[in-house]
């Protein structure tokens, strides 16, 4: 089993202290912790501001600034590291108040010569991995509350809420907006002759046709069924004419092929509109 790599900046002045904390986890045989040391609070800046380090191990009592300052320059530039700080005997309260200000955990002097220590660290791994996963999932979450799940366009009800927001740009800095609503022609059929499983193919690749042929500023949903809209900013009913003379020819050119079925899919029915001249 290969071991976990766990890289920490120790932002320390004191060589002993250092070479404690070291020692410490050097005894651990199912991590590699690859160490850098920061012995001033500009240094511990400067190394930080890199991000490349799962975690920070920094004293409170360090050269040209205190730890909590320097914990709160790090939250500020939203680097994301989890701080453990380490604080001297009886300053427990300083730890407290690091944490009230982000800080994952706190440590006295005399803890980092034990268990606590590996303890810690771990802790912190765990709850920033676990806080990813989390974020992760909120993202993904919002992804599929806008997305159609078959094709990844835009749906119908995000769709809705995007078109009033171009029309007010529209209206407000008197620019054109035009729409193209389009569908796929006899995709009933389609569903007869070769099941739904060919048939969500086709919408799926249909769905990849169009992305390659609207800008980034245009605005692609499926709006239902066979159904797909563009919202064209900044388009004039000419321009949204060409965009969709392009898509119809695309799919005349192209052959839809999963396993053995292969088929042609029109788009011979597209309606551009225009929304503000």
């Amino acid at each position: 089993m290969s071991k976990q790599n766990i890289s920490i900046l120790v932002a320390e002045n004191n060589l002993p202290d250092i070479d404690i904390i070291k020692s410490t986890l050097a005894s651990y045989d199912d991590i590699n912790y690859s160490i850098d040391i920061a012995r001033s609070c500009t240094d511990a800046l400067a190394k930080a501001a890199d991000n490349r380090f799962d975690l920070v191990l920094m004293n409170q009592h360090l050269p040209g600034m205190e730890g909590i300052s320097i914990l709160k320059e790090l939250t500020e530039k939203k680097l994301g590291m989890p701080v453990i700080m380490i604080v001297a005997e009886g300053e427990d309260r300083l730890g407290v108040q690091a944490m009230d200000k982000g800080a994952y955990d706190y440590l006295t002097k005399s803890e980092i010569r034990t268990e606590s220590l590996g303890r810690a660290v771990r802790r912190a791994i765990q709850r920033k991995k676990l806080e990813e996963d989390i974020k992760e999932s909120l993202a993904k979450l919002e992804r599929l509350a806008i997305r159609d799940g078959l094709t990844g366009l835009y749906n119908h009800r995000h769709f809705r809420e995007v078109i009033r927001q171009e029309y007010k740009k529209a209206t407000r800095h008197m620019q054109p907006l035009s729409c193209i609503m389009l569908d796929l022609d006899h995709f009933k059929a389609v569903n007869d002759n070769h099941g739904h499983q060919f048939g969500d193919f086709v919408l799926a690749q249909s769905a990849e046709i169009l992305k390659r042929l609207v800008r980034d500023t245009d605005f692609l949903a499926r709006y239902g069924g066979e159904e797909f809209f563009i919202i064209l900013p900044s388009t004039d009913l000419q321009g949204a004419f060409i965009l969709a003379e392009r898509i119809r020819v695309a799919f005349a050119n192209n052959i839809f092929r999963k396993g053995n079925i292969s088929d042609v899919v029109t788009v011979s029915r597209y309606h551009p509109l225009p929304m503000i001249m």
